[in-house]
Order: C-alpha cells, then structure tokens, then sequence
C-alpha cells in the first residue's frame, strides 16, 4: 500500500462512526437539490422522523411568534432550505451528544451554520449554485472535524482551541499532527451519504478552492462562506473582512456595497437560525461598526496600493528610458531611434509638418583614442553628445547610431532648416572638440541632413530617409569632414 493509500485508509477510518446520515436529513438533502421541489413533499418526509417534527414546528412557531398548526404549514413558513438545515443540524447535534464529550459543542455548530448561512447567501447573490445545497454543503463541510474530534479526543480538542480565531490554518497543523486532515475525512463522508458532485467536490475543497478542478465554482462559494463565518466569529474580522472583500470582488465581482450586504445577511440569518435551533449565539461583533473599521482599512490599503502602484510605474518607466539611454553620452540608443522614427513620421503626417534627419560622424576620434586613451575619447565624446543635443533642440531627439556616429530626427523641419541646424551642431563640436589638450587632434563633425514632406511619409520611408541622410555624409566625409551636406533626392517643400 502506497503513502497516499495509507492515509486515504486512516482518513476513512476516522469517519467510521459518522459513517450513517439519518435517513431522513440524506432524504431531504437529496429532495431540495431540485429547486422545483414541492414542499408538500418535505412535509411528508419531515414527518416520517418524531424529533425533527417536533424541531420544525418549534421553529416555525417562534419564527411568527406564533403557533404552527401542521409539518406543511411549517414547511411553507421557513422554506425547504431552512427545513433540511434543521434537518442536519439536528443530526450533527446528536453526534456532537454521543460522541465528542470534548468538543465546544455550542462553538461548533455556532460555526457551522454561519458557514451554512454564508454559503446559501453567497449562492443567492450570485445566483451560481443551488441555494439549498450550498446550504447543505455548509452545516457538512466540518463534519471532519466531529469525525476528528471522536477519534483523537483531548488532543484534537486542544489543536482546535489553537486555531479558533484562524480556521483556514486548522488543516495544515492537522496534516502536521495526524497525517491528513478535516477535509479529506469530510470529503469521505460526503460519498458515503451519496451527496451530490458539487457538494463532495466542494467540502473536499472548502479551504482551497482555487486548487479544485471540478465544480469550480461550487468550491470558491463554500470557501468563501467559510470566510465570511471567520469575519463575524473569527478572532481578527478585519483581517479576515480584508480577505472576504477581496476575494469575493475577484471570484464572483461583488463590489464593496455587495459584500457590505452579505456580512448584513448573514449576520441576521444566523442570529434567526441560532434562535431558532436555541443554541447560545455567543459573543457577536458590532457589524456596522465592523463594516466601518474594515471600509477605512480598505481605503488605506487601497492608498497603499496606489502609492505603490505608481512608484512601481515611475520605476519601470525609470528603468525603460535607461534602456534607451546611452550609457557613456547621456543621449538616446540606437533602440530609440526605432522606437522614435515610426512615432514622428505618424506624427508628421497627421499634422502636415515635415521630417528630417541629420546623420553625424565623428571627424579624428580615433587619433584621440591612440594618443591620448579611450578616457579622453570618451570624455570628447560626452562633449560632443551634449553640444549637439543643445543645438538639435528640446522639440529633436538625438539617438548615438553606434560608435563615433550619432542620428538627430528633427519633425517639423524642412531641408533648409535641418541642414541650418545642423551647421550650428558642427559650430558647436568644433568648441568642444577642441578641449582635448591638443590642437593637432581636433574633433569635428560630418553631418549628412535628408527631409521628407508630410505627403511622402508612409511605410518605410523613414527608414529611406535615415540611408539618405547616411549617404549625405559621406559625401561631406569624402570632402574633408567639418562640413554639412544635403541629400539630394530630399524635399525641401516647406509644411
């Protein structure tokens, strides 16, 4: 026998005393799953079971502060969903009687129908189960913890005092403590009473709903209800509100008025059933003023989250505009030159502007390098870079192409007035160029200018216009360098 199967073996066996659902709650559980159900029908099966008779028309009676004549009558007045909870809690009560002197009985089934309550309210607002069996599954997703309880008696008892105020945390110090937990021994139970799928699946998935494969949605409504139960008898409500709110919001969509609904509800609904089972209500919080602390802590969370949520923005548009910045020249990177070129050229169209584009080449760089070492060079470099962005102007962009090679696009300029800034760029590198401690290793620029009229910029043509400008200066590089050069199949025509 495998580990798994082991565990399997001693989960079922610790279930072995709650083996047998009465008869008649298995009956009613059965009944109600079908929405349609006649409740003449719950009459007659109630009426089949003295105890629960009994129980019924007690709760009918103090549900109209007045006497109920008949099962029907009584049926008609609390509903079917009502009738079979009562149905099963009365049966847990009787196992918590017989077998669990050791456990807070009124602590238990306190949790229990808030659970129960919680899940049927939830399944209503969202209208993605049948009310009845989220209800149902609700008073049964703990009956793994009577089971528990019965087995390992003090012991189980004491683990479950620890973990009063976190029930999600009780599963995992079961598994620590006995090798399996609650809800693998509810999840047994559910198939022997032959409850539905959706119900098996969603006790078995009660504290993890996010991990269920089947009946998704079944599970996230018991899961959510189980939280919902820890906001009004949990001993952190705010916590666990925080934790309602939020899921709520992103399994079902809720919204916060939403979710303020259901802790209303459910608060009412639980008193009633609690009352109505006469069971002590213990002590319950102040819910308006609960609903007041968790909104206030909602919104400060909320502000957390906005802060950080735009210093992560601010660090991330850090973090891209470093990537297109060049690290040694401070100016744009080849990579902002293809991001930027498509931008311009939409822009430039739509506004019926003209583009241009200066291509720049760094005349004896390569002397300063040899002579006088790369951190000279670079230092003329850095130079450079900010003389020509302080002539380019705030409206350019000036992109290093590579190496000593810088490309400036210019929207907005025409021929003649890109090839008229780019003599004041080469003015401009001759002052900085010379700053590097020798005259006979002057630096200067070859500039290459190309402009395209709003009318010529589709597709790739920026990309023609960046190889004209290219060939541009080369010729004024075959000329001697420190010159400016207009390409030749360029449009001069003004926006």
């Amino acid at each position: 026998m495998s580990h798994d199967q082991a565990v399997t073996a001693r989960s079922t066996a610790v279930g072995a005393r709650l083996a047998t659902m009465p008869a008649v709650a298995a009956w009613l559980v059965d009944v109600t799953a079908d929405e349609a159900v006649d409740p003449a029908t719950v009459a007659r099966i109630v009426g089949l079971d003295h105890a629960l008779t009994s129980t019924v028309l007690r709760a009918a009676g103090a549900a109209d502060s007045e006497p109920c004549g008949s099962v029907h009558e009584a049926v008609d007045r609390l509903g079917t969903g009502a009738v079979t909870s009562l149905a099963l809690g009365s049966m847990l009560a009787e196992g918590l009687n017989a077998h669990t002197p050791d456990l807070d009985e009124a602590a238990f089934r306190r949790w229990s129908i808030h659970v129960a309550v919680s899940a049927g309210a939830i399944a209503r607002a969202t209208g993605v189960w049948n009310e009845a069996q989220a209800h149902a599954a609700g008073l049964l997703q703990d009956a793994g913890v009577l089971a528990m309880c019965q087995r390992f008696g003090r012991a189980y008892a004491r683990l479950l005092g620890a973990t009063a105020d976190d029930h999600h945390s009780l599963a995992s110090r079961e598994r620590e403590a006995f090798g399996f937990d609650h809800v693998e021994v509810g999840a047994q139970l559910a198939r022997r009473w032959c409850l539905s799928d959706e119900m098996i699946a969603a006790i078995g998935h009660h504290h993890d709903a996010d991990a269920a494969t089947e009946f998704h949605v079944e599970c996230r409504v018991l899961d959510l209800g189980g939280t919902l139960a820890s906001v009004l008898l949990g001993g952190q409500p705010e916590l666990s509100m925080q934790s309602f709110r939020r899921r709520a919001d992103e399994w079902f969509a809720l919204g916060a008025a939403g979710t303020e609904d259901l802790v209303r509800q459910v608060a009412n609904e639980a008193g009633s059933m609690l009352a109505e089972l006469r069971i002590e209500s213990g002590e319950t919080p102040d819910v308006e003023r609960l609903l007041m602390r968790a909104e206030e802590q909602w919104v400060r969370q909320q502000a957390r989250m906005g802060r950080r949520n735009r210093e992560l923005e601010r660090r991330n548009r850090d973090l891209a505009e470093r990537a297109h910045r060049d690290t040694l020249t401070g100016v744009g990177t080849r990579s902002l030159l293809e991001r930027e070129l498509p931008r311009c050229r939409d822009h430039c169209a739509r506004t019926c502007r003209p583009l241009a584009v200066a291509f720049i080449d760094v005349d004896g760089l390569k002397p300063v390098n040899d002579q006088l070492g790369h951190a000279t060079g670079d230092d003329v470099l850095r130079r450079l870079a900010s003389s020509i962005s302080a002539a380019a102007g705030e409206d350019a962009t000036v992109c290093r192409f590579g190496g000593d090679e810088f490309v400036v696009i210019m929207p907005g300029r025409d021929l003649a007035g890109a090839a008229m800034v780019a003599d004041q760029m080469r003015r401009g590198a001759q002052q900085a160029g010379r700053r590097c401690g020798d005259e006979d290793l002057a630096v200067t620029l070859s500039i290459g200018c190309a402009a395209l009229g709003s009318d010529e910029l589709e597709g790739r043509a920026v990309h023609r216009l960046v190889c004209m400008a290219d060939e541009a200066m080369y010729v004024a590089k075959r000329s001697g360098g420190n010159r400016v050069e207009v390409a030749a199949a360029s449009s001069n025509r003004a926006a």
